[in-house]
C-alpha cells in the first residue's frame, strides 16, 4: 500500500492527517507542552508560552505486495512536515502545519489492475497539505480542539485543481486524572469522486495501574512510529525517560485517494489504496527537542482500486499481507 497512508495522524481517534492531523493530544492543560527534564516552574512556564516549531522528516516502504489475479508492487515514500504551535494565553494555542511528500510505486508483471495492458496503473504520487487549528482549555480538566485542512494528492501530471480535498476535525476531552483522559471527536472530510466522509470517534488516553511507575499506556490516535496517516488503537511502554516501545493496529487510506494523470489507463481517474496495518515501533528522545522513531509491521485487508474520472470502478483487487517499515526524525525549536 502507499506507505504515506499508514500513520501518526492526530485526527482519527484523537488525532488523523497532517492536513487534518493537528488535533491535540489530551492534556490537563492542552496548551502546555510536556517537559522531559526537571526545570524551575518560572522557566517552564516561560518556555511553554513561547511559539515552537517542529520539523519532521519521514521515510518508509511497502515491500513486495502480491496482487490478486497476478502481478504485484512495492513502494516507498519520503516526506517533510513543518508545524507551528503558537500559544495565545495559558489555555489557548493555535496550530499551523504544512507538509509535502512523494510516493513512488513500482509495479511488476502484468498487474491485474492494468486492464490487460502492460502499462502501470499509476507511478509517482505527489502529496501536499496545509492546516490550521486551535486548542482551548475550558478549565483545568476540559478542553476543546478543532482543525481545518486542505490537501492535494495526485499523480505527476495530474490537473492540480482536480487533486484537492479538504475538511476538518473537532472534539472535546475531559481529564479525569493524570492517568485518564476521555473524549469524543468527529471528522468531516471530502474525498475524490466519493461522498463526504463523516466519522465520529472516541478519544482515549489511559495509563492503567499495571505497575507503580505507570509505564504502560493505551490510547487512540497515531500509530506510534508509523507514517503520518495511520490512526487506531495503540499500546505503549515507557522503558525509560528517553526510550519507549509501542504496538497497535490502525486504518490507512481513510482520506488518501489520489488523482491520476490524463494520459494513463484511466485519464483523470482516481487510485485508491487502503489497508489495516499492524505495526510495532520504537521511539527515542535523546534530548527534549529531538525525536527519532522507527516502525515495522504488515498490512492486512489490503485493497487497491482503479476508477475512472467519474468514480466508476474499472478494476479492484485484494492484496496479500505485505511488510512495511519506516522511520521519522523530528526536531522542535
Amino acid at each position: 500500500m502507499d506507505p504515506k497512508l499508514l500513520a501518526s495522524a492526530p485526527f482519527l481517534l484523537a488525532a488523523m492527517t497532517a492536513s487534518a492531523q493537528d488535533a491535540p493530544e489530551p492534556e490537563t492543560n492542552p496548551a502546555i507542552i510536556e517537559t522531559d527534564e526537571i526545570e524551575n516552574p518560572a522557566a517552564a512556564q516561560n518556555r511553554m508560552m513561547q511559539p515552537s516549531w517542529t520539523i519532521r522528516s519521514r521515510s518508509g516502504a511497502t515491500l513486495e505486495a502480491d496482487i490478486e489475479d497476478g502481478g504485484g508492487y512495492s513502494s516507498w515514500f519520503s516526506g517533510l512536515e513543518v508545524d507551528l504551535l503558537y500559544p495565545i494565553d495559558e489555555r489557548t494555542a493555535l496550530t499551523f502545519g504544512i507538509g509535502s511528500s512523494i510516493t513512488d510505486y513500482d509495479f511488476d508483471g502484468n498487474s491485474a489492475l492494468s486492464l490487460g495492458s502492460m502499462s502501470d496503473p499509476w507511478n509517482t504520487i505527489n502529496s501536499n497539505s496545509a492546516s490550521i487549528g486551535i486548542r482551548r482549555g475550558i478549565d483545568q480538566r476540559s478542553s476543546v480542539f478543532g482543525t481545518l485542512n486542505i490537501a492535494s494528492d495526485g499523480e505527476s501530471g495530474a490537473d492540480f485543481g482536480d487533486t484537492i480535498t479538504g475538511g476538518g476535525v473537532g472534539g472535546y476531552t475531559y481529564t479525569y486524572s493524570e492517568d485518564l483522559t476521555l473524549g469524543v471527536a468527529v471528522i468531516v472530510q471530502t474525498r475524490l469522486e466519493e461522498n463526504v466522509l463523516v466519522l465520529p470517534f472516541p478519544v482515549i488516553n489511559w495509563r492503567p495501574p499495571i505497575d507503580e511507575e505507570r509505564r504502560w499506556s493505551v490510547g487512540t490516535g497515531g500509530a506510534g512510529g508509523g507514517p503520518s496517516n495511520v490512526a487506531g488503537v495503540l499500546v505503549g511502554y515507557d522503558a525509560s525517560e528517553t526510550l519507549s516501545f509501542n504496538a497497535g493496529f490502525g486504518i490507512a487510506g481513510i482520506a488518501g485517494d489520489f488523482r491520476l494523470d490524463d494520459e494513463g489507463l484511466a485519464p483523470d481517474g482516481v487510485g485508491r489504496d487502503t489497508s489495516f496495518p499492524v505495526i510495532a515501533g520504537v521511539d527515542w528522545k535523546p534530548t527534549r527537542n529531538l525525536r527519532v522513531a522507527g516502525y515495522a509491521g504488515a498490512t492486512f485487508f489490503h485493497e487497491v482500486r482503479l476508477e475512472n474520472s467519474s468514480g466508476d470502478t474499472l478494476a479492484k483487487r485484494d492484496v496479500d499481507p505485505s511488510p512495511v517499515l519506516g522511520f521519522s526524525i523530528s526536531y522542535r525549536f
